[in-house]
């Protein structure tokens, strides 16, 4: 019977094969770079020390599996990564590895119909036809893992980052469509959030079921982007019946369960011209709530780390720019 359940978050850069361009403006990694970012991902996996850990940022699939195979405790782990119909076609995936055996997965691309439809109902008084978004910018991930014969539901999530949707990229330095730039890549990661709720509250509704979301969210803690993906807050003149149905839908954030709220700020996964922000994040469902009579377990800890992001005495490229987020969680005996 397992006693401890520790779930962690990985953005792991640009994990690309080596002598590949992946970006335009992005060197291919050398033998050596390559080598040296996979065992990097590794000793960091092995300070994570986790159960279950999600993955952003794969290019390539035998990149990850080369991740896998080179890792002291992963080696006899289960694992699932996007396979890719066009090897030529590169684009950042999602990706886990579980000590608990998968029951199954899948990617999730296009967004909920419902979700569609209430899109072009907004837009409708819009000329969006050159601007049309129907998709993740990066599949999601939703896995079944069994642990102490209870499936819980895992979703790994790379919400579109804040770089400027620019027709051209040498509009950057023109102040208007720049502007207009950040507006498009805001929409995107705010529907994709749209979208990504709709999904939770289909999965989480009516049952007893725990779920995890891991992934980089690509904005602060306290955003719209953020606040839609957790669900509505509780009001405390809501009444009971209402609190319920909210309880059934709400994700949790660790850290505001762990610290005080005025210490939040101090764990930060990211670092982007000296400013210091926690974009990658672990969210439990109500199943991990102490307070809730049914839950499997409640959160011990949930801390960062980011030791890398300041003591970087080696090219970022064979690092993360990322903390890598670790939660706790004692289960309890069924």
């Amino acid at each position: 019977m397992q006693d401890i359940l520790k779930i962690g978050t990985f953005n792991l850069y640009n994990l690309s094969l080596p002598d590949i361009q992946f970006y335009e403006d992005k060197s291919p990694y050398s033998n050596e770079e390559y080598n040296e970012k996979i065992n990097w991902i590794n000793n960091q996996l092995k300070t994570m020390n986790c159960d279950i850990v999600g993955f952003q940022e794969i290019f390539h699939e035998k990149a990850f599996t080369d991740v896998i195979k080179k890792s002291e405790i992963y080696k006899n782990a289960y694992y699932c990564v996007q396979e890719r119909a066009d090897e030529n076609r590169f684009f950042p995936s999602v990706g886990l590895v579980s000590k608990n055996p998968i029951e199954s997965y899948c990617y999730i691309e296009n967004f909920p119909k419902e979700v569609l439809e209430r899109i072009n109902n907004f837009f409708g008084n819009f000329d969006s036809s050159n601007f049309k978004i129907t998709k993740f910018s990066r599949p999601i991930l939703k896995a079944i893992i069994k642990i102490n014969e209870v499936e819980y539901t895992f979703f790994v999530v790379h919400l579109k980052s804040k770089r400027a949707l620019l027709e051209n990229q040498n509009h950057f330095f023109d102040g208007r469509d720049f502007a207009m730039g950040q507006a498009k890549s805001n929409i995107v990661r705010t529907l994709e959030a749209v979208a990504f709720r709709y999904i939770l509250c289909d999965e989480m509704e009516n049952n007893c079921k725990p779920v995890v979301v891991m992934g980089d969210f690509n904005d602060e803690i306290h955003s719209v982007t953020n606040e839609i993906v957790l669900g509505v807050e509780i009001d405390r003149n809501d009444s009971y019946k209402n609190k319920v149905k909210k309880w059934d839908q709400l994700l949790y954030n660790p850290f505001f369960i762990t610290l005080r709220k005025g210490d939040i700020n101090h764990n930060y996964s990211h670092i982007y011209n000296d400013y210091h922000s926690l974009l990658d994040y672990v969210l439990l469902s109500q199943e991990f709530l102490d307070a809730n009579k049914r839950s499997v377990g409640f959160i011990k800890y949930a801390k960062v780390l980011n030791d890398h992001l300041i003591n970087d005495d080696s090219p970022k490229k064979t690092k993360s720019d990322h903390g890598q987020v670790v939660v706790g969680i004692e289960l309890k005996t069924l």
